[in-house]
Order: structure tokens, then C-alpha cells, then sequence
């Protein structure tokens, strides 16, 4: 398995030739203050991840830069974390983008090393209507990487606009939280409807692709 870098610049490789929310607990007003803790699961293709660190990041103010807003909390051996103090990122306001990143972690079970090459991720949308769970995998990943990848730095994790274009960070992230790519709470890719246009089938092959890497064992991960 590749770095995890390599990883990423794999998945937006593949994905920029390609096309073109959650309801949950508001997280503030004026404040900005974030209060309802976020619950989730982490899966490589079928398999929980355990051992992985997850934090939620605040997009930041230039290209690829993002404030942690938590410690990473690691998941357990069903792959699930609860992550509740998000001090890290200060008072983000209601439009504020945050973004979701687990890193580590094996496919294998909790007594497995750990495969430091994972890097999953899930965009959650403004600060003001982050989903109450989310289900982080190769899916939501993929979706995530493809809609921001012009924010993101070059490893595609972290994500961030100047001041001049915050309205399309928030376009990209609507792109994967409105459901039009992919449904963060299910981690599923997105049916196409009549009203609804979704690269559905491509969301899913990319996602086997990477879920090679992500379910291999930390040995082959070098």
C-alpha cells in the first residue's frame, strides 16, 4: 500500500476528471460555540476500523489549512468514536466548513498493528448544521476528495479557502452534504433520481480501489 499521501493523490488523480445536509443539532449562534457531540463509525469496505484517531478539523483561511478542533478519539473495536469537546477550533461561525479525518487504525481488529498509510475522511458541512453521526469510509472519502479537492492541500486532507471564496468551499462541501455525491450518515453513494444527478457507479468503483489499500495489513501498507 501506498503512503498515505500517495493515497490521496491517487484518489484526485482519478477523480478530477469527473463532474464538474445532514440535519442534525445546531452548533451555536452567535457564538459559534459547538455543543452537540458528533458520533460515527469507521469502516474500511465491510470491516470496522479499530485503533483509529479521528478529529474534526475548521477550514481554514488559505488553501489546505485547517484548525483541529479536537484531540484525536479512537475508535473501538466496532470502529465507533463520540467526539464532544471541539475547543481546539476556537468559536467557528454558523458558516463555517468543518471537515471530518481519521488517520491509522486497522481493518484487521484491535489487536492488529496499526496501518499509519489510512486516511479517510468525510466533508460535514457548516458549523451551524453538522449531521449528529456520520459513517466515515472509502465512499464518503472518495466524495469528499472529488467536490474539494481545489481546497484541500496536497496530501487532500485538509481543507481551506481564502476570503475571496469561502461561497465555493461552501458550494464543494453542499456537493457531498446535500446528498448530491454521497450521504455521510449512511456512507453510501448517492442514487441517481429525476432530480438528482449522481456519479454513482464511478463513486463506487474508486471506493473499491481504495479500499484495497485500506484493508491491507500494516506490513504490505509500507
Amino acid at each position: 500500500m501506498q503512503a498515505r499521501g500517495r493515497i490521496f493523490f491517487l484518489v484526485m488523480m482519478l477523480v478530477v476528471g469527473g463532474c464538474g445536509g445532514g440535519g442534525g443539532n445546531p452548533v451555536g449562534g452567535a457564538s459559534g460555540a459547538v455543543r452537540s457531540p458528533i458520533k460515527g463509525s469507521l469502516y474500511g469496505g465491510q470491516s470496522p476500523i479499530c485503533g483509529s484517531g479521528v478529529t474534526v478539523f475548521k477550514a481554514g483561511t488559505s488553501p489546505g489549512s485547517a484548525f483541529a478542533c479536537n484531540e484525536p478519539v479512537i475508535t473501538d473495536v466496532k470502529g465507533e468514536f463520540t467526539i464532544a469537546d471541539f475547543s481546539g477550533c476556537g468559536s467557528p461561525t454558523d458558516d463555517t466548513q468543518m471537515y471530518i479525518v481519521a488517520r491509522g487504525g486497522n481493518a484487521a481488529g484491535c489487536g492488529s498493528p496499526s496501518n499509519f498509510a489510512i486516511t479517510l475522511s468525510a466533508a460535514l458541512g457548516p458549523a451551524n448544521n453538522l449531521p449528529d453521526s456520520v459513517n466515515i469510509n472509502e465512499v464518503t472519502t472518495i466524495a469528499s476528495v472529488w467536490a474539494l479537492n481545489q481546497f484541500l492541500d496536497s496530501s487532500g486532507t485538509f481543507p481551506g479557502a481564502s476570503a475571496a471564496n469561502q461561497v465555493g468551499l461552501a458550494n464543494a462541501a453542499m456537493a457531498v452534504t446535500s446528498k448530491n455525491l454521497a450521504d455521510i450518515v449512511r456512507g453510501s453513494a448517492s442514487t441517481p433520481t429525476d432530480h438528482l444527478i449522481s456519479p454513482r457507479a464511478k463513486l463506487n468503483t474508486l471506493a473499491d480501489i481504495l479500499a484495497a489499500c485500506v484493508d491491507s495489513s500494516a506490513a504490505s501498507s509500507t
